[in-house]
């Protein structure tokens, strides 16, 4: 969370964006003003029915983990409309290459210029990942999953 907070500063000179974080927050130095000031806003936590409209409200996701097994959120949130900025060389490269945006490391300079970047043609951007989303999603069905784990565990 603390590189994420940390490029809001270089982003927020060349943007007016807000940083929508979801989960607990279990650093005690960022207190609610902390995070107000700095154009941050903390949600504790998310249903599971609000997931869409909060996906689909974002210009980008940011799920810069490098310890993700197969990672659902990068996946809602294309669904929803909303492509991910990822980490180069987890697990999350073998499946969403292509459909979503991704970091060679996460240095908050470059992910400040990766945001900017995304957000200075994020109309064109946008299209062009979400076209290739679409192309990809018809494989990540549970159906599709059901038919290759059927005849592993009935032969």
């Amino acid at each position: 969370m603390g590189a994420l907070i940390s490029v809001l500063p270089a982003v927020r000179r060349e943007c007016d964006v807000e940083l929508l974080l979801v989960g607990r927050n279990a650093d005690p130095s960022l207190t609610p003003e902390v995070l107000s000031s700095s154009g941050v806003r903390w949600i504790d936590r998310l249903d599971e029915a609000e997931l869409n409209s909060f996906y689909s409200t974002l210009s980008l996701f940011l799920y810069p983990s490098s310890y993700e097994g197969f990672g659902f959120p990068p996946m809602e949130a294309l669904c929803c409309g909303t492509p991910p900025l990822l980490l180069s060389g987890s697990s999350l490269e073998e499946y969403l290459t292509g459909c979503s945006l991704f970091l060679e490391e996460a240095q908050p300079e470059k992910i400040s210029r990766m945001i900017l970047d995304y957000l200075d043609h994020e109309e064109d951007r946008k299209r062009s990942l979400l076209s290739r989303w679409n192309l990809m999603r018809p494989c990540f069905t549970w159906e599709r999953t059901a038919k290759e784990y059927l005849p592993l565990l009935a032969p």
